[in-house]
């Protein structure tokens, strides 16, 4: 007899030879057994499904025939002979998949949490043949109709039975029903859950699309030092309060019997004597005695609650991913969403809040009564300086030395102080923070002690000195509530040992408090860090829908709109938090070289002298095609391609210039209060909520990149979501870590955790993953649905066959017949007062904000088609109509052909005014001033082929400084004083000359005018300088007389007027006076700003091509 050859994919166990003795013997023997197991198993394959066993291509197989397969195999198994069975199909399944033999959806295989303990024992296994039949006689309920209408048959069967407290009716059996289907069907495998659930099932929210139940547990709460108390909580140390302990959501069967009884009218669960509704007790007699009733068990051999739950387990185990089974078991302290967002999630609207408040565009500040300002200001000069070795030469003249018995108090905050004094300018906020908490210490002691030794304080500083490596250059007091958390975790994780551990715990608390007593806005979750005990605080949980962040975008573009640069800036760091998951920071601070490639374009989030990494898991890469649409991309990209325009780079160049810098400056990183409070404002007003945070879209990605490489279909998030970014157009593309999307995993669960840079799943589960109840809701109903025919779900919902067809061709022509049902009782049980939710707002989330006047711009639209002037400049200066033209251009940057050809024209306009006698207005020839005749002539032939189209950029640091301050008010004045602007510019393009350095005033009132221009453009008077021809012929006022003259009209003093060469005949009585803006050199000497001429000239650029200044009223 031969032996079969199966394909060569299946992942058999190599036997080898067999080894005589000893250990290799025993390996031998164990392999021996696994591929025994194998072998068994693909008979059962060879059985049901010969092409998978011979691996021949294009075989198909129904989802129908690999449960029977999996029901075979799990079958005749048990402990982990079950778990390498079931494991070994469900890898050749997958191999045939990768290689492209079939398209089969892979089974979930049986997985364990690493460095963690099973998440069910291997006797589990030897449950499945009892819970098994315990689940089959419960579908048999299901399919009869006697048992919803009186179930005459099922009491019968409890008379005479023993170990009953009372007459068992109807209603009671149909408790225990919903109590075991909940356990099965439902994932509410842990007791403390289930035992809430009697008390609960009536006070279940209700809409058009969902169903569910806030199971409330009793807690107490912690109460801290300062907190407000009530008359009798004086000298309490605990508060008992209602906690959400669980947010669940049945699944379709469970779903179906709780719409059952409450269209019924049962009411509330029955009531049996000597038993409290959410005991331990009332639920097992419950079940008990409905498992009596379908004479599956008897009185000499009861089924445990306990065992019904871990064969329920177990049942789970072997669909679920890992993550939601131990989310189901309640071992993960995973956080809901807070009522208010839930509100907005499920219903479409807005929250309660529907005013709009708009936040100040200066930063957050912070009452700080300890010291005066801080000493940081530039994080580029700080980084230049060593933060650690400051901190322990502090440390050094705190500690007290061997020849030193006693250090006073006030000699050490003396001490503290003149470091502060001798390091101004150098010390970073996290050093700052905590010199600040050594002299609080010093002065008022601890939360607890009122007086710490002096000896202490350097100890206490110690356990969190690592601050000033993790936070770099951001203030403690700005970081959002999670980064600290994770901070404060890593200190924690260094620790040696548990004592060390809880020691640091305690510290970390002391340091948050004095963090709070500055003025920390956000009550800083502790709950969750390991290594102590554990508090009362809740997770900061938040979720933004692709609804709202949608129109967060286009919110943006109707606010604040006056500079354009900060619109695309906002609107890209926006993108950013919501699509790729980044703190504030890393987003704020990203680097030109942070993008690199651009078929398959990647993001790496990295640490710089400017920003710190919370953790080396911070450092990431992440893939834009995958995580970003198409028009996102190209939105950021074509910005990636604008920062290296402006910076001189090619395509293939970077540098560390800043992605959003200001303009002309790559190192002049726009400030966060240009940046985050307009996004709080814009995310506060289209959610409603006055409690969301940029930190929230970090919480949202991770939430919908779950759901998206599960494939699960969220209503209020998901099904918009797979609207605006294509999932399956390209799964070459779009596949992240070579992980197919439909494979059902934990791995997606490490995947959405590498992408957030965490160290660990536990963090992303903690504090992140606030939707694990719906995910489990949906990857249960992914199951159950094939399992409920029509007749079935008839009897189950009490409506008719008929009603459910044509009610399914009217409304739910592509749902399930189940999900028909379910529609259809949740809209009578709608209708019902007692558990119809209040509407609290109708505005949709789409809904355009009404903005206050003041913030909606008339030029927003024109101004947004404008280029930043370093880009215009690249593109003047390299424009070729026959190499690089505007379809060129147009294709490299992303302005319209259009428009580039307007912003070429009116540049070759200006570059060729000429005054009557022949000089150039705007651009000094090449050759201007030259002696050497010959090489004057070369340079003018040259002009001649290749004439010049822009001014030259400034190049000293006052110059750009200049430059960038003149155009950003410029573009502001367009707008708030449109005719002084195009006064002010018309005048320069009118009478400036390019070979002067001061532009001429034609009359004593252009004079004052271009003054008054000047100063609204935000420069000071000071910097204005004159020179003035004075009149000297006959029957005029004195040269002092015409000096006082203007200098009266301009309110200057006399030094900013120079003398020039007098005028003898021509000209007016008072002389004649040119102005420009200057500063001075460090020899003293002034300097005319060529950065305010170059920014006149450019902005007119500009205008002249928007048709604000028309060139034809004065040439």
């Amino acid at each position: 007899m031969t032996e079969t050859v199966y394909w060569s994919g299946w992942p058999f166990t190599v036997l080898g030879k067999r080894p005589e003795s000893g250990l290799k013997l025993r390996y031998y023997l164990n392999r021996q057994k696994r591929h025994r197991l194998q072998q068994h198993v693909m008979e059962v394959v060879l059985e049901h499904a010969p092409g998978l066993a011979y691996g021949e291509k294009g075989t198909e197989v129904s989802e129908e025939t690999i449960n029977v397969i999996l029901k075979a195999i799990e079958d005749k198994q048990a402990g982990y002979s079950l778990k390498h069975a079931r494991n070994f199909f469900v890898q050749g399944i997958d191999r045939g998949n990768k290689q492209g033999l079939w398209s089969i959806n892979t089974p979930a295989p049986v997985m364990t949490i690493r460095r963690k303990p099973a998440l069910f024992q291997p006797d589990n296994f030897n449950r499945l043949p009892r819970i098994r039949i315990v689940q089959k006689a419960f579908q048999k309920t299901l399919t009869d109709a006697n048992f919803f209408s009186s179930a005459d048959l099922y009491l019968e069967r409890l008379e005479g039975k023993p170990r009953l407290k009372s007459k068992p009716t109807a209603k009671q059996l149909r408790g225990g029903q919903i109590l075991l289907s909940a356990l099965l069907y439902g994932g509410l495998v842990d007791l403390k859950s289930l035992r809430l659930l009697p008390s609960h099932a009536a006070l279940c929210q209700v809409t058009k699309d969902l169903y569910w139940i806030d199971l409330m547990a009793n807690v107490t709460i912690r109460l801290e030092p300062g907190e407000e108390r009530t008359a009798t909580e004086k000298r309490m140390s605990l508060r008992p309060e209602k906690s959400l302990l669980r947010r669940w959501f049945p699944d379709a069967i469970t779903e179906l019997l709780l719409l059952r009884w409450q269209s019924d009218q049962l009411g509330a669960f029955p009531l049996l004597d000597g038993m409290n509704c959410e005991s331990e007790d009332y639920c097992s007699y419950l079940i008990r005695q409905f498992l009596m009733s379908l004479d599956i068990e008897n009185s000499k051999s009861p089924i445990k609650l306990s065992e019904l739950v871990q064969g329920a387990v177990t049942l789970n185990a072997l669909r679920l991913p890992s993550f939601l089974v131990a989310y189901a078991q309640n071992k993960y302290d995973t956080s809901s969403l807070p009522a208010p967002a839930w509100y907005r999630l499920h219903s479409g609207f807005r929250g309660e809040v529907t005013n709009v408040e708009l936040l100040s565009p200066e930063p957050d500040t912070f009452q700080a009564n300890l010291t005066a300002t801080p000493l940081f200001q530039d994080s580029v000069s700080i980084a230049r300086f060593d933060q650690y070795a400051l901190y322990k030469n502090l440390i050094k003249s705190l500690s007290i030395s061997r020849s030193e018995k006693i250090k006073p108090h006030s000699q050490a905050i003396s001490l503290v102080e003149q470091f502060l004094e001798g390091h101004q300018g150098q010390i970073a906020p996290p050093l700052f923070r905590l010199c600040q908490w050594a002299i609080e210490m010093y002065r008022n002691g601890s939360h607890i002690k009122a007086r710490l030794a002096a000896s202490t304080i350097p100890k206490y500083l110690g356990q969190v000195q690592d601050i000033i490596h993790h936070l770099g250059t951001d203030d403690p007091l700005q970081c959002e509530t999670e980064e600290l958390v994770e901070v404060y975790q890593t200190l924690i994780n260094q620790a040696k040992s548990d004592k060390a551990r809880f020691y640091r715990l305690g510290r970390i608390r002391e340091f948050q408090l004095f963090l709070t007593k500055l003025g920390y806005p956000e009550k800083l979750n502790l709950s969750d860090l390991s290594g102590g005990g554990r508090s009362s605080a809740e997770v900061d949980a938040n979720y933004l829908n692709e609804v709202e962040f949608q129109q967060s975008l286009n919110e943006l573009n109707r606010i604040e709109t006056f500079n354009p640069r900060l619109t695309r800036v906002r609107r890209l760091v926006l993108i950013l938090g919501y699509r790729c998951g980044l703190r504030r920071t890393e987003a704020w601070k990203l680097r030109i070289r942070d993008i690199q490639g651009t078929h398959a374009p990647m993001l790496y989030v990295l640490g710089t002298t400017h920003k710190t990494v919370k953790s080396t898991n911070s450092i990431r890469q992440l893939p834009l095609k995958s995580l970003l649409n198409a028009k996102e991309l190209e939105e950021l990209m074509t910005w990636s391609r604008q920062r290296h325009l402006e910076e001189g780079l090619a395509d293939s160049m970077t540098n560390n210039a800043f992605l959003f810098s200001h303009e002309g400056n790559g190192n002049g990183l726009i400030k966060e209060a240009l940046i985050f409070p307009v996004l709080h404002t814009v995310l506060r007003a289209v959610t409603g909520d006055s409690s969301i945070r940029y930190h929230h879209l970090r919480h949202s990605f991770a939430n919908n990149q779950l759901m998206r490489c599960m494939q699960i279909n969220f209503p209020a998030a998901s099904r918009r979501l797979a609207e605006s970014v294509d999932i399956l157009n390209k799964p070459a593309d779009n596949s992240l870590f070579a992980l197919a999307p439909i494979h059902l995993t934990r791995k997606h669960l490490f995947q959405v955790s590498n992408l957030l840079g965490h160290g660990s799943p536990d963090m992303t589960l903690k504090h992140y993953i606030h939707l694990c109840d719906w995910m489990l809701m949906q990857t249960l109903n992914s199951h159950k649905d094939s399992e409920l025919p029509i007749e079935t779900v008839s009897i189950i919902s009490g409506l008719t066959r008929a009603n459910l067809i044509k009610s399914r061709q009217r409304n739910f022509s592509e749902d399930t017949i189940v999900n028909v049902a379910r529609a259809k009782m949740r809209f009578n049980i709608l209708n019902s007062s007692a558990t119809r939710l209040a509407v609290k707002n109708t505005i949709a989330q789409n809904t355009p904000i009404e903005w206050p006047a003041s913030l909606i711009n008339p030029l927003a639209a024109k101004l947004r088609e404008e280029p930043p002037i370093a880009l215009l400049h690249q593109v003047i200066e390299h424009y070729d109509s026959m190499d690089k033209d505007a379809n060129y251009w147009s294709k490299k940057i992303g302005y319209s052909i259009f428009i580039i050809q307007h912003w070429i024209i009116a540049a070759n306009q200006l570059a060729g005014m000429k005054t009557r006698k022949g000089a150039y207005r705007h651009i000094k020839p090449q050759w201007w001033s030259i002696g050497d005749e010959t090489k004057k002539k070369l340079l003018q032939q040259n002009q001649l082929t290749r004439p010049s189209h822009c001014m030259s950029k400034p190049h000293n640091a006052q110059d750009i400084e200049d430059a960038n301050n003149a155009i950003t008010r410029l573009s502001r004045l367009r707008i708030d004083d449109p005719d002084l602007a195009q006064w002010g510019i018309n005048y320069y393009i009118r009478y400036n000359v390019a070979s002067r350095s001061h532009l001429r005033m034609i009359s004593a009132e252009s004079a004052k005018k271009f003054s008054e221009f000047i100063q609204c453009l935000g420069f000071p008077k000071s910097r204005i300088n004159c020179r003035l021809k004075p009149q000297t012929k006959t029957g005029v006022e004195s040269v002092n007389v015409q000096i006082k003259f203007w200098q009266d009209l301009l309110s200057i003093s006399a030094s900013q007027i120079e003398l020039k060469t007098p005028l003898e005949k021509r000209g007016a009585s008072i002389g004649t006076l040119s102005m420009m803006l200057s500063y001075r050199l460090e020899n003293g000497e002034i300097q005319a700003s060529y950065g305010f001429r170059y920014a006149l000239y450019m902005m007119g650029v500009l205008m002249l091509a928007s048709g604000e200044v028309i060139l034809d009223e004065f040439c």
